[in-house]
């Protein structure tokens, strides 16, 4: 049903953006940046569930080319567009580390990694922003979290995590990405956006709702991307910097998620979380603060998110992004 209504949505914004006239505004950004996040339990101070994550993006004019844009819609009146590639690794282990049995109950250890390209189109006049994007890789060992987490331990803690033999086997992975944006109500130093987002396919299916709030100094949500900095991005305007906080809630309606149950092609995994055992609504929520100059970005924020299984715990994270304009 997930995949159903995606396929209808992403339809319906590919006609509608499709029927605008043709003379609309619609440019490609001429210049591109680097961004680079990491996140961890370690910042809340536990080691279990999603224990850490980290993903590179990068923007570029030329992908603006890709033969990937084809199904990947956009909106197409009075838009700035930009293309890129990300790469992505996500890890996760249950409550214990030491325990070198399954423990039944709690989250079995896994891993993803994969590759995306995506398209992005901000629409600041109509305070809209439409993402989409595709994603291939692979769930398990070959994601590397049992090396890079027992690495980490090595250097940091003595005890070494010892269930990952028992982690969730290798399966493709291949996932469609859709959300929009829109901005309810927006000034200098306060913004309010309503957010939609689906995902489909082997790794995560789900459909989710949420809402932003924004204070600080600041530049449109919807006016750029990228860091938006110097003079010819601001349209001779002299950029002083931005400085904000922000704050996130999302509501998300679970179809599948083969970090808990497994990938859909090999179903020989010693231990997962029976589809009747996940709970199909979930709630989380994330705050945290944004800094901008000139061509560079940081951000860190917090995530909270209520329990993924029946017996399961509530679960958060640290997050720290780094972004370079060019």
């Amino acid at each position: 049903m997930i995949k159903f209504l995606l396929i209808c949505c992403s339809c319906c914004v590919t006609v509608f953006s499709s029927a605008q006239k043709n003379d609309s505004l619609v440019v490609t950004r001429e210049k591109g940046f680097f961004s680079i996040l990491y996140e961890n339990d370690v910042f809340t101070k536990t080691d279990y569930y999603y224990t850490q994550g980290v993903r590179a993006e990068l923007v570029l004019p030329g992908l603006s080319h890709s033969p990937v844009n084809f199904i990947l819609p956009v909106l197409k009146t009075n838009t700035l567009q930009y293309s890129g590639l990300d790469v992505e690794q996500d890890c996760y282990t249950p409550t214990s580390l030491v325990a070198d049995t399954i423990r039944k109950g709690d989250r079995p250890y896994s891993g993803a990694i994969y590759i995306g390209a995506f398209r992005v189109s901000n629409d600041e006049k109509n305070h809209q922003r439409l993402t989409a994007g595709i994603d291939l890789g692979t769930v398990g060992p070959c994601a590397l979290c049992e090396e890079e987490q027992k690495g980490i331990h090595r250097v940091l803690v003595d005890q070494q995590p010892m269930g990952w033999g028992f982690q969730i086997r290798q399966d493709a992975l291949i996932n469609y990405r859709l959300g929009y944006e829109k901005g309810v109500y927006l000034n200098n130093f306060f913004e309010f956006l309503v957010k939609a987002q689906a995902q489909a396919g082997t790794f995560k299916d789900n459909l989710s709702v949420g809402a932003t709030i924004r204070l600080g100094s600041m530049h449109s949500y919807f006016k750029f991307y990228e860091p938006g900095i110097g003079k010819e991005r601001m349209g001779g305007e002299d950029e002083k910097g931005q400085f904000f906080f922000f704050v996130q809630g999302q509501t998300s309606l679970i179809g599948y998620d083969a970090t808990l149950e497994g990938g859909l092609f090999d179903t020989n995994n010693v231990y997962v979380i029976n589809p009747s055992a996940l709970e199909r609504v979930v709630y989380s929520f994330s705050g945290g603060v944004c800094w901008y100059y000139k061509k560079f970005r940081i951000t860190y924020s917090q995530t909270y998110i209520s329990p993924e299984f029946n017996g399961g715990l509530n679960h958060a994270w640290g997050s720290v992004l780094f972004q370079f304009g060019f």
